[in-house]
């Protein structure tokens, strides 16, 4: 539908962008209880169409419809369903039409990720839900809209455990739906439960191995970590389920520039700058890419444009990136004023970090020395609250505050168990501020040395992964 609302593109450019050799072209009408479904299946190289067909049914038919035009394009294209698959296929989510009417639009409307339509959209999913009590996606797209509206909107973090609530009901109505597995996975995540969210992610897997958003959250689930070969997988079988979706193509963009290929990361960013639609988001992410390249002064008055708290595809917010630019641009006042803003949004310990590193900049040592302090008090407070895995970012945090401090010995104890239980740099803005801290330690520049060879070594293998998608 994007491509129908903007500049109209020949098929070859969009199958170009969205990485497919066929589209699925068609059109939908209604009157009354009758329906009109236009389709054909186009090599979009060549722009031959290789199957078509007009279906003109009843209303009570759309599944058998939707059915029909899966296995044959399935036949179209040389492949063919499991037993499994077919199965699927004959089960209707809800025998509801006017539920899953209700349902569709909420989806559409959730993912546009706004606020406005994020709010229509639980609405939708509400009435759906009252129309079929029993519909499992209308609990999932309502679990799914209230922790975007936690984690994009700041909404009250109990809308977390709601959401958590709604998966645990669609899985217990259908323990088949993959999209139960996938929300309360999204929702354990995001709440921090990350053991939790394991099994479910495993059980999405395991009932469809190709589902965009399994794989997706697989992937996240591995962010932060040194795996990036699996999260790699993860991230590109995402994509290949759906083109359309810009996190999977930014994600793999940003990992390309943590490996220091700057080429793959490019191509990756821009197409997911050309899938997005909406205006911010679509800034957003260029701003994102301008201060990858080093291209701060350009960054900057784009930056200005957009919200201290606004995201694009989960990677940075539009402060930090701010922050980062005024760093490098050694704008020490606009950088110490731009640390507000991060605390507003209470972004925690990392933002008396860079403040401490603003305000040495501008000689206000004693104060530089007790915004570091508090910088250490929240992150061990913070490691402290952990209660499973590592916390490799509150010790990286640990480290930078006592570096800062001259507390040496200490840093260095933080900063090998930083590198040992995870992966800073995968979350962290390529030449952060924080790195300025260690710039002299030679510890550290030793730890930078072995992750470039190990680099080297992951690049390679990553190649050879898309190379299987050529």
């Amino acid at each position: 539908m994007q491509y129908r609302r903007g500049e109209r593109q020949d098929l070859r450019s969009i199958a170009n962008t969205l990485g497919v050799t066929n589209i699925v072209e068609g059109t939908i009408s209604r009157t009354g209880q009758r329906v009109r479904v236009t389709t054909k299946l186009i090599d979009a190289q060549k722009d031959k169409t290789i199957w078509s067909e007009i279906y003109d049914r009843e209303m009570t038919d759309i599944f058998a419809i939707q059915n029909d035009v899966t296995e044959q394009i399935t036949v179209a294209l040389r492949g063919k369903l499991t037993l499994d698959e077919q199965a699927t296929l004959q089960i209707a989510p809800t025998h509801n039409l006017a539920a899953y009417d209700l349902y569709l639009r909420g989806w559409a409307l959730y993912q546009l990720y706004r606020q406005e339509e994020n709010e229509k959209a639980i609405d939708l999913f509400k009435q759906a839900l009252a129309s079929d009590p029993k519909f499992a996606l209308a609990y999932t797209g309502l679990a799914s809209a209230y922790v975007e509206r936690v984690a994009r909107f700041r909404g009250e973090e109990s809308w977390i455990d709601s959401a958590i609530n709604l998966c645990r009901q669609a899985v217990m109505l259908d323990p088949k739906e993959v999209r139960g597995y996938t929300e309360l996975a999204h929702a354990l995540q995001y709440k921090g439960l990350a053991k939790e969210a394991y099994e479910p992610i495993r059980k999405a897997l395991e009932l469809d191995p190709n589902d965009w958003r399994a794989n997706l959250f697989a992937a996240e689930e591995l962010a932060g970590t040194r795996r990036y070969q699996e999260r790699y997988t993860y991230l590109r079988r995402s994509f290949a389920a759906n083109p359309t979706d810009t996190h999977a193509p930014n994600s793999i963009g940003y990992l390309w520039w943590t490996l220091s290929d700057s080429d793959r990361a490019e191509k990756w960013i821009q197409r997911a700058i050309d899938l997005e639609s909406d205006a911010e988001r679509h800034l957003m992410m260029e701003c994102e890419r301008l201060v990858m390249r080093g291209d701060y002064a350009a960054a900057l008055p784009r930056l200005h444009q957009l919200p201290g708290d606004f995201f694009a595809a989960d990677t940075w917010v539009a402060s930090a990136l701010l922050v980062d630019c005024y760093y490098h641009l050694k704008d020490w006042m606009e950088m110490l004023r731009a640390t507000d803003k991060m605390k507003d949004y209470q972004f925690g310990a990392v933002t008396f970090l860079v403040r401490a590193i603003a305000l040495r900049h501008l000689g206000q040592e004693a104060d530089a020395t007790q915004s570091a302090e508090e910088c250490e008090r929240l992150a061990r407070l913070d490691l402290a609250a952990q209660t499973s895995d590592p916390d490799y970012w509150n010790e990286w945090l640990l480290a930078c505050s006592l570096q800062f401090q001259g507390r040496s010995e200490e840093a260095r104890e933080y900063l090998h168990a930083s590198f040992a239980h995870g992966d800073v740099f995968s979350i962290l803005i390529p030449d952060t501020p924080h790195f300025e801290i260690f710039h002299s330690d030679s510890e550290f520049q030793v730890l930078l040395a072995a992750r470039g060879k190990e680099n080297v070594q992951v690049r390679a293998k990553i190649r050879a992964i898309e190379d299987n998608y050529q």
